[in-house]
Formats: C-alpha cells, sequence, structure tokens
C-alpha cells in the first residue's frame, strides 16, 4: 500500500470538545464528547435531542458498485430516518486503485472506506492509524453493535491489539451456515466457474460425433480437449486474434484475477498435503501445469492480448454481447451482462475442465470466512459518534431485513424470525412478497425500492434464509446466475479450515502482513507476464525468477508462518483434514469427470411467473 509516511508526533493534544487518541503515523484519532450509548437500547435510538442530521461520504473501491440507496428511494429515506445520516456514495473512475492510493497518500480519506477483505489496505490503514478501532466505538457510542459481531468476523479480523478495525459483508458464518442445512438440506454452490455458449458447444459436439460417433463430450474436459474445442470454435465462427475466444477475468490493481484462482481450483492444485500441512500452492507442480496452459491459450490465440488490460465494465460488455466464447471468472461479477446475453438468446452454461491427470476439480463455494469488502471508519470522519451508530443499524436484524424493503409494505413474513414450523428454525424467518412489489420486480422497477444489495454490511445468508425460495431467486437475472454454477455443485466444497486467521498477537504477526503484502504484488505483476511470454521456455524462466525473488522476500517464512496457523485452526475446528481429497471419509477422493456439462439436475427451472427480460 503507497500509504503516507509521515514522523510520529511526540504530543496528542486533548481539545475541549473531543478525546485524541495517536494512531501510527501520528494521525490522530478523535474522539467526541457526546453521543455515548448504553447497551439496553438500540444506539440509534439514543441520539442525543438537538444533534441534527449528518451527512457521510462513504467511498466504496470498485468500480463495478451499482446498489447504493440513495436519499430518494424508500429504503434509503428509511436508514436516513433511523439514523439521522445522509450517505454520499463515492467509488472510483477506473481500476487502478490510483484515486485511492491518492486519498490515502494526501491522509485525505472520506468518512468511510469499503476496500478489499484481503487487500493490503485493509491490512495495513489499522497499523498505519488511519482508521478507528470498531470496539472502541462501539463501547462507547452503540454497545449495542458488539453483540452483533459474530465470533467468526471477531476471529478472522482481529488485529494485534485484540480489536477490529471494520465490518466485513458477504461473511458466511459457521451458524448461519448451520441454519441454512437445517432449513434448506443443502449446501450453497461455487463461487465462481468456467462457462461457455451452449449453442457453440452444442455445434462442436454434434461436429466431433459426426467424425467419430464414440466420441463423448468428457474428452473435451481435458486441457488438449478443450484447447481443441477453442480452436475448432474460433475457426468456426471466424473470431479475430484480437477478440477473446476464452475471457480471463480482469488483471487490475494490486490482486490477480479471480480466474487464476478458479484455473487452479480446476485443476485440483493441492492446498493440503498428505500429512494435513498447508500447500505452498504456487509452487506445485500442478499450480505450474495451470499455467502453462493458459500460457498455451495465449500463445495460440484463445486468449487475446487485450485480456491483460481489459477493464471490468469492457469484460460485461463482451460478456454481455456474447463475444467470447468461454468465460472464467466469478460469474456473479457479471451477473447484469450474463442475464442481457440471455435475453438475446445467448445461453452460458457451467462447464468441467480438469488437468492432464484426469483429477476432478474441487471448487470451493460462496460460503467463505474472508469476506468481500470490508467497510472502516476512517480518521477524517468527523462524527464517528453517528457513524459507529449506523453501522450499528446495518449490521441489525432490522437493517438487514432491508434487503426486502419495508415489513407490511414490500413483504410479510410467512414464518416469523425463530419461529418453529414443520419442525424447522427459521432463523431470520420467511417472507413473502406483496403482490405490487413482486409485479415491480418482475418488470424491473425497483428503483425506487432502493433494497437488494444496497447495505455495504450485507449478510449474505439473510437473504438466503430469509427469501421464499431458500436461494435469491426473484428475477430472471437470479436464475440465470444460479445455473450458471448449479452443475458444478458435486465439486463443490465448503472451504473452512483455509479460513485460518494469522494470529495477530504473535510477534512476526506485522513482519508476516508486510512480506505478505509485497509478495502478492510481485504474483499480481509477474504472473501476466509468464500467461503472455512468446514461448513456454520463457514463461518457465519467468515463473522460476518469480519464485526465487518471493523467496527472497520471506515466502518460505510465510509459508511456514501461515501453516502453523492452519493446523492450530483446524485443531479448534477438530478436524484433520482441510483438502476433501484427502478426508478418506468426504467421497471427495473417488469423484469423477464424467461430462463436460457436471450434473445438470442440480439446476432449477425456471417458474412462469419470472418475466424473462
Amino acid at each position: 500500500m503507497k500509504g503516507k509516511k509521515t514522523i510520529a508526533m511526540l504530543l496528542c493534544l486533548a481539545s475541549i470538545m473531543s478525546v485524541t487518541a495517536c494512531g501510527g503515523n501520528g494521525i490522530s484519532l478523535n474522539y467526541p464528547d457526546r453521543g455515548y450509548a448504553t447497551a439496553d437500547k438500540n444506539s440509534w435510538e439514543q441520539i442525543e435531542e438537538g444533534d441534527g442530521d449528518i451527512t457521510v461520504h462513504w467511498y466504496v473501491h470498485s468500480t463495478s458498485y451499482t446498489n447504493p440507496a440513495s436519499l430518494d428511494t424508500k429504503v434509503g429515506n428509511y436508514v436516513y430516518r433511523k439514523t439521522g445520516v445522509k450517505i454520499e456514495w463515492m467509488k472510483p473512475l477506473d481500476d487502478t486503485g490510483s484515486m485511492l492510493s491518492t486519498m490515502i497518500a494526501g491522509n485525505n480519506l472520506p468518512d468511510v472506506i469499503s476496500v478489499g477483505a484481503g487487500s493490503e489496505e485493509r491490512f495495513n490503514l489499522p497499523l498505519e492509524g488511519y482508521v478507528y478501532p470498531i470496539d472502541d466505538l462501539a463501547e462507547k457510542y452503540a454497545p449495542t453493535l458488539l453483540n452483533r459481531i459474530d465470533k467468526d468476523i471477531r476471529a478472522c479480523f482481529v488485529q494485534g491489539d485484540g480489536k477490529i478495525y471494520g465490518l466485513p459483508n458477504q461473511f458466511y458464518t459457521t451458524d448461519d451456515m448451520n441454519a441454512y442445512k437445517q432449513q434448506e438440506g443443502s449446501t450453497i454452490i461455487s463461487n465462481g466457474a468456467l462457462v461457455a455458449r451452449k449453442d457453440w458447444l452444442d455445434e462442436y459436439i454434434a461436429y466431433k460425433k459426426s467424425e467419430d460417433p464414440t466420441w463423448t463430450d468428457k474428452e473435451a474436459t481435458t486441457p488438449d480437449g478443450f484447447a481443441e474445442m477453442c480452436q475448432w470454435v474460433k475457426d468456426e465462427k471466424g473470431i479475430s486474434n484480437d477478440t477473446p475466444t476464452l475471457l480471463l477475468s480482469p488483471f487490475q490493481g494490486t490482486s490477480s484475477s479471480t480466474a487464476m484462482r478458479w484455473i487452479m481450483q480446476y485443476f485440483c492444485v493441492p492446498r493440503e498435503d498428505k500429512d494435513g500441512n498447508l500447500v505452498r500452492e504456487n509452487t506445485s507442480e500442478k499450480y505450474q501445469e495451470a499455467l502453462w496452459f493458459l500460457n498455451r491459450l495465449y500463445r495460440e490465440k484463445i486468449i487475446y492480448s487485450g485480456n491483460f488490460t481489459v477493464t471490468s465494465a469492457t469484460t460485461g460488455g463482451l460478456i454481455a454481447n456474447g463475444t467470447p466464447f468461454a468465460f472464467l471468472g466469478s460469474p456473479q461479477d457479471y451477473e447484469a451482462h450474463f442475464k442481457s446475453a440471455a435475453t438475446k438468446g445467448i445461453e452460458y452454461v457451467p462447464i468441467i475442465i480438469t488437468n492432464k491427470d484426469g483429477d476432478a476439480p474441487q471448487l470451493t463455494s460462496l460460503a467463505g470466512k474472508g469476506g468481500w469488502r470490508f467497510s472502516m471508519i476512517t480518521n477524517k470522519c468527523a462524527r464517528p459518534d453517528r457513524v459507529i451508530k449506523l453501522f450499528d443499524f446495518l449490521m441489525s436484524d432490522e437493517g438487514q431485513s432491508l434487503f426486502f424493503g419495508i415489513e407490511n409494505e414490500e413483504y410479510e413474513y410467512e414464518v416469523r424470525p425463530g419461529e418453529v414450523k414443520d419442525g424447522k428454525t427459521y432463523k431470520y424467518g420467511k417472507i413473502k412478497w406483496k403482490e405490487k412489489t413482486w409485479k415491480d420486480i418482475q418488470n424491473s422497477q425497483t428503483q425506487s425500492y432502493g433494497f437488494f444489495y444496497f447495505n455495504p454490511l450485507v449478510n449474505p445468508m439473510y437473504p438466503r434464509l430469509a427469501g421464499p425460495n431458500g436461494e435469491i431467486l426473484n428475477t430472471y437475472s437470479n436464475y440465470v446466475l444460479y445455473n450458471l454454477k448449479a452443475s458444478l455443485n458435486d465439486y463443490v466444497y465448503i472451504a473452512d479450515a483455509f479460513a485460518y486467521v494469522r494470529d495477530a498477537s504473535d510477534p512476526r504477526y506485522e513482519e508476516m502482513i508486510r512480506n505478505s503484502s509485497s509478495i502478492t504484488s510481485v504474483y499480481a505483476t509477474q504472473i501476466p507476464k509468464i500467461l503472455t511470454a512468446e514461448t513456454e521456455q520463457k514463461a518457465k524462466e519467468i515463473y522460476y525468477s518469480m519464485i526465487t525473488q518471493v523467496d527472497k522476500m520471506g515466502a518460505i517464512e510465510l509459508h511456514e508462518f501461515d501453516n502453523e496457523m492452519f493446523r492450530k485452526f483446524k485443531t479448534s475446528l477438530g478436524i484433520t483434514w482441510g483438502f476433501p481429497p484427502n478426508d478418506p471419509n468426504s467421497g471427495y477422493s473417488k469423484l469423477k469427470v464424467d461430462s463436460l456439462f457436471g450434473n445438470s439436475a442440480y439446476n432449477k427451472e425456471i417458474p412462469d411467473d419470472i418475466i424473462r427480460k
């Protein structure tokens, strides 16, 4: 992180109206001498008389963030009426990360920022004193928030001082996952996928069978088979070298493309060895096989050169037009674009690819302890006492229920929260849409509502547990997205063991965090160079140089440290194995790949009352 390095202040002054604490780099954190609250009542109901409305600037570090509820929406106005906070949303103009870097370097952050939960900013901003400890703010101004922070959240985001400095969204707690399994009898789907155009797939399969009636689509799941299929589509459809046949998710900012994560899982790169130790994935043979495979596809013009500079917006446009034959990444990032393609009659479906040994993919589910974005209150926030009350409200059941709008206006409960029905306890209840709301949802007339993913602190399991379908299936695009991953379910597992947390009390912690950030940056810059090398030999030279570089930066020591954390975390969970193929009782080691298409029995039919547009 390019944070501004300042000289530590020698003295912290206390003003008449505030208590001031010194953060790292001498940055001051001012605690207002007002707005105190007690734990016997919701904090946002304890705003002092005469303390009027405030406006906060909330920056979400994502160009694709499009869901904020403005004041002119029902939900946005409801949040304002409850908390007295007017939120002005901000986001970057591009994916370079320069806007956030500039704000940090100038010590000119907005009131609240939401960054990647695994980003170096999330780790470093607290260390350098740019953000408030959530614990300290909550104790003074929002004690009820402390009971809303699940133990899993605290365990995953605790810093070296024993405090947390922000709150995640899309964080799947163990309690909620257990409630879902009890309520719905299943787990949730994959977090990523390789998808391809069904019409072109069908044409290719028909062609191969016409050449050899004994040919099966399973043969297209091997690296050679997949490459051959892509080349046929490229030639048959006249796809130019300046157009993607296989499109990878964007390579932007300080993180590698999510496509790298998914190709590793499709190629069954081991995450744990037979002795239960954490594997250093980036040095494994199967990881290298995945790199050489992608490099081959690049050299054969299946992956186009523009893929390594393309933005999220451009990626979405390509998908919406059905331009690529296949896409590898996280489909949920482009839900609207896949829907747009579907409305044009272009259906993408999930497919399987394996390594040269034919190992079954091991795909992680949506459930994860890492979260997606992490929201923090910065040192530039003039009223942290009010913003922490806003956080408290957004984390409450009432705040989370606004995913569906306002009770008795947009929906009503068929089963009340906590009610037992048919032997099942419905933790968050079960809602039923009002007729007008359902009609507006189907006709895409929901701009005035401001619901669904408006909440930057959204609990991903709340709408799944409380929604009518046990999943988020309210629109045509919801069904399109679900079926982009459903048939992969046999190969999906919940990667709880790999949600281990680096012990912030360990004296090595800060050094390991710094090393991890630096090493991650090296991977992010060097992997595109490997994938775009003009020969496989050159790709290997760059790869081995990269490994040598990160080893000098402490990668081996970091891995040993992480393995300690991993083994301790497994012990705390009471499990022996984290990687399913290692567990003789899991059945994953017996998984086979029988079809290019996985198991379509998991797909959901789209009901007649869902408008397909």
